[in-house]
């Protein structure tokens, strides 16, 4: 699915003293992925019913895109480009020296909460009353543990194309310090990213250490 023209690695706190990258398997347009990625991937994907960590050489090749490419037949001039790994169920590529392969404890997502470690989690939209005129409310989002809050961001939601969204994708500990990790889409109308934050990096729940984004067409 091409989902977007950007390509973005964003490392606001060190995992270490390495900067990470992360890519999505699929196709994309040709500029959201670099065409040399070095080595040192992981793939983070769920096999036989739980999570691993996974050594991987994601292969990226050239493929047509039917947004920015005039003909389907000329492979010489195609612009698109496919993230092909070899587990069907990655959810997310992830370039470190510091991680580990193996199992990754995990947590189920019911709606907007998840228990890890027999705490529970709750993602928590905090709205002023909505606008009358396109029914849209102007919200905070907090990831709330307890007593306890990490401020995530700023959205626009209601019943409308023209909102702003944070979702929860996946909870469980990447970096196996007991803590819980997270894979957030940050959404809006034509645009959007994933980005992953890791617990080991923090003095919150997590810290925001890379991201892959993306503009409409």
């Amino acid at each position: 699915m091409f989902t977007g023209l950007l390509f973005t690695t964003l490392n606001l706190f060190a995992f270490g003293n390495e900067t990470l990258e992360i890519l999505l398997p699929g196709k994309h347009h040709g500029g959201e992925v670099p065409t040399q990625i070095g080595g040192s991937w992981f793939a983070l994907a769920k096999v036989d019913g739980q999570f691993l960590l996974k050594r991987v050489q994601p292969k990226i090749s050239s493929v047509f895109d039917p947004v920015l490419d005039a003909d389907e037949n000329d492979k010489a001039n195609f612009t698109g480009r496919s993230v092909d790994v070899p587990d069907k169920d990655t959810i997310l590529v992830i370039k470190s020296n510091r991680l580990k392969p193996g199992k990754i404890e995990s947590a189920s997502i019911d709606g907007d909460s998840f228990v890890f470690a027999k705490k529970k989690y709750v993602l928590t939209h905090i709205c002023k009353k909505k606008n009358n005129e396109n029914g849209l409310s102007q919200c905070k989002v907090y990831l709330v543990q307890g007593k306890t809050k990490q401020f995530l961001g700023d959205t626009v939601e209601g019943d409308s194309d023209f909102t702003d969204t944070i979702r929860l994708n996946w909870v469980g500990d990447i970096d196996r310090d007991g803590r819980p990790d997270f894979i957030f889409s940050f959404d809006t109308y034509n645009n959007g990213k994933i980005v992953l934050f890791l617990s080991s990096v923090s003095g919150e729940f997590a810290s925001p250490v890379a991201e892959f984004s993306w503009q409409g067409c």
